[in-house]
């Protein structure tokens, strides 16, 4: 079943399924997997002892070794590109109102995704129940209205060019395949088709749907009732988890046309309709209060605040007096995000970065519940509970570290049963991986940077080649399963990840008003890392490499042109290489003054901008073109190879104009791993 694109057909409100799609949802032809469990006894999980097999569509059944991982065979060369190019083999995950299911989004062949619901008892079947072929529609993720049906959104980007736009739609269907309905903004003239605002989880079949406003839709007649009309400026609500909507977010702005970088939020008193403002937020500068959820039991919201300069966790009483309370405010660090759990987001706990990725939970029943699982799943840096049951009795919980990709597992607090579901990458149950650790960087100014280091396996008797991956993503850890460190690692390189977009460090700097003019900080970060694996024994001083994506292409140019002594090749993807140009090209965007607060005045200075530092560049270049373009990167990429080509200077171009900037496509994301390591592993000419 593939759903409409844009401009195709979307104003229709059924959605039909094709007999083929039909037959699929026949159980999948796997032989049955013994029953594995972990049942908790005195107070803690035990694992009965016999192997556990996970089957997953697609793909032949991968069986988690008894044996300690040390001892299993080391990856083949041919099987490298499979093993990480590949797509994650569960993409998203979610548990039923019942606990009895659990509705999976899964990749399958090159490009496809698809959605299967499968049964938490041991060898029941699984049912595939829609199927979308990537071009352009995927699906991203599915939630539970009801125990028998589900709510899914799709995504993808269509165009080209200045008009490339990514679009996303909304579509109810029965947990066996049928009774699909398009939920949301169906014209085809409206590419965001909104998303779930409130599961109603005390309701069947229901949900609170925003999309310029608020409405109340009924997923198996399609019915709507308005519930807000869109408002000026205002982008986005939240409700209690039981219907009420109580806080609002308005951007400030200046005249009609143009948005500031600080919203305003507002609540409301329950069962009152008049709107009182609460606080505000910068999200430049990270000034002010983030709203994360609505606790409906204790009439207050939880978010995320600074306290001496570091973010921490923040309650507001919503009773009309606006009380305030740090609820968890580490000293020497900033948290990552608020932990909630269940269909009401109850905040929990915290997550926070410091020598791994770790959770702290105020509230006890968690902290105990976590602490067992800690004991009855060795080895797992990560253990998240990704979905539970209203009563919070039934848990999905995905278990994950930087070395192994995780797995999924449903836990029945009442039995006592901890079950195995799903693996996220099958393929490499067992094969050995090697960990990352922490390394901090001193800089000039006293303060310290820091990020991930990976080395292969043995590596420490010589120095061995270095690749500085430039992060700047903002996810809520920068640890985790990075199938590309992994795949570089295994071809020989030691692999530093750092974490520009991370609140402490380079972050500060990013946030605190600087943004692109704070450029020479983050090229400091990246030479004064390399230069001291290099004096630590760990990096081949006469093989140093650069790669970094979007912000962090930029940042790996700046590098190269400023230290071609020191960095020996360059891979920039998607990256933003003239400053003037990008200025400009914001001038007619809402969001401007955002846009041109982080590009800043460093339009000024003509080394701010790679395309003038064409001539200072030694080390060869391989640009790459990651998918569809809406943000102007062709023309980045079109303004440096200009520049290049006037300076006399190497490069390669990898292009895709045809995928998004996520790669949703397995040829497509081992042709940049395979073109990417060819590329640092031929000697410069």
């Amino acid at each position: 079943m593939v759903a409409p694109a844009p401009g195709q057909g979307c104003d229709k409100r059924e959605i039909s399924m094709s007999a083929a799609d039909s037959a699929r949802n026949s159980p999948l032809p796997f032989p049955p997997a013994p029953p594995c469990s972990l049942r908790l006894r005195r107070g803690r999980f035990v694992l009965v002892r016999f192997p556990i097999l996970v089957a997953l569509c697609g793909s032949a059944l991968a069986t988690l070794p008894n044996q300690p991982v040390a001892a299993q065979a080391a990856i083949a060369p041919a099987d490298k590109l499979q093993l990480f190019g590949n797509r994650a083999a569960v993409l998203f995950a979610s548990l039923s109102p019942d606990g009895k299911e659990v509705a999976f989004v899964m990749a399958e062949g090159d490009r496809e995704t698809a959605i299967l619901v499968q049964a938490t008892e041991p060898n029941a079947p699984t049912r595939r129940i829609a199927v979308f072929d990537g071009q352009p529609e995927r699906a991203r993720k599915c939630g539970w209205v009801s125990t028998k049906r589900l709510l899914c959104q799709i995504v993808g980007r269509v165009g080209g060019g200045q008009i490339a736009a990514s679009f996303t739609r909304s579509f109810a269907v029965d947990s066996d395949g049928s009774n699909a309905k398009l939920i949301g903004n169906s014209g085809s003239s409206t590419l965001q088709g909104g998303d779930v605002l409130d599961w109603l989880p005390a309701e069947q079949d229901k949900v609170l749907f925003e999309t310029n406003g608020v409405d109340r839709v009924d997923t198996r007649s399609g019915k709507r009732m308005p519930a807000i009309s869109p408002q000026p400026r205002t982008f986005g609500y939240m409700t209690d988890g039981e219907g009420e909507i109580r806080l609002r977010y308005v951007w400030q702005g200046q005249g009609d046309d143009q948005i500031l970088p600080v919203a305003d939020v507002y609540y409301t008193l329950s069962q009152d309709k008049s709107w009182k403002r609460l606080q505000q937020y910068n999200w430049f500068t990270r000034e002010g209060f983030i709203p994360v959820t609505v606790s409906k039991s204790e009439n207050a919201v939880y978010g995320t605040e600074l306290l001496n300069g570091r973010k921490a966790v923040s309650r507001y009483m919503l009773d009309g007096s606006l009380a305030q309370e740090f609820v968890y405010a580490p000293k020497d660090f900033s948290i990552d995000s608020i932990i909630t759990i269940g269909p009401h987001r109850r905040a929990v706990g915290a997550s926070y970065t410091s020598d791994g990725s770790h959770r702290y939970y105020f509230d006890p029943e968690i902290a105990k519940l976590d602490a067992m699982l800690q004991k009855a799943l060795p080895g797992f840096q990560e253990i998240w509970i990704a979905d539970a049951t209203r009563d919070e009795q039934v848990l999905l919980v995905l278990a994950t570290s930087d070395n192994r990709p995780g797995i999924w597992y449903v836990l029945d607090r009442k039995s006592r049963r901890l079950q195995p579901l799903a693996e996220q990458r099958p393929n490499l149950a067992g094969v050995p991986l090697p960990a990352a650790r922490r390394v901090d960087i001193p800089l000039s100014t006293g303060k310290s940077d820091w990020g991930m280091l990976t080395v292969p396996a043995g590596s420490l008797k010589k120095p061995v080649p270095l690749l500085l991956w430039i992060d700047t993503t903002e996810r809520n850890s920068p640890w985790g399963f990075d199938p590309e460190v992994q795949y570089f690692v295994s071809k020989g390189f030691a692999v530093l990840k750092i974490a520009f977009q991370q609140p402490d460090g380079y972050g500060e700097l990013w946030f605190n008003q600087k943004g692109f003019a704070a450029w020479r900080e983050a090229v400091e970060i990246a030479t004064s890392a390399a230069n001291m694996l290099v004096a630590q024994g760990v990096a081949d001083p006469a093989n140093i490499a650069i790669l970094g994506r979007g912000h962090g292409g930029y940042v790996a140019l700046q590098t190269a042109a400023l230290h071609p002594e020191l960095i020996g090749k360059v891979i920039a993807i998607d990256p933003i290489t003239d400053l003037k140009r990008l200025r400009s090209s914001v001038a007619g965007s809402p969001f401007r003054s955002i846009q041109r607060t982080a590009i800043g005045a460093t339009t000024l200075e003509s080394d701010a901008s790679p395309v003038n530092n064409a001539d200072r560049l030694k080390a060869p270049l391989l640009l790459v073109q990651s998918g569809l373009d809406e943000e102007n990167i062709s023309e980045q990429i079109r303004l440096m190879e200009a520049s290049l080509k006037k300076a006399g200077k190497p490069y390669q171009v990898l292009r895709w104009v045809k995928l998004d900037d996520y790669l949703n496509d397995n040829q497509a994301r081992r042709e940049l791993l395979r073109t990417g390591a060819d590329f640092l592993q031929t000697p410069a000419q």
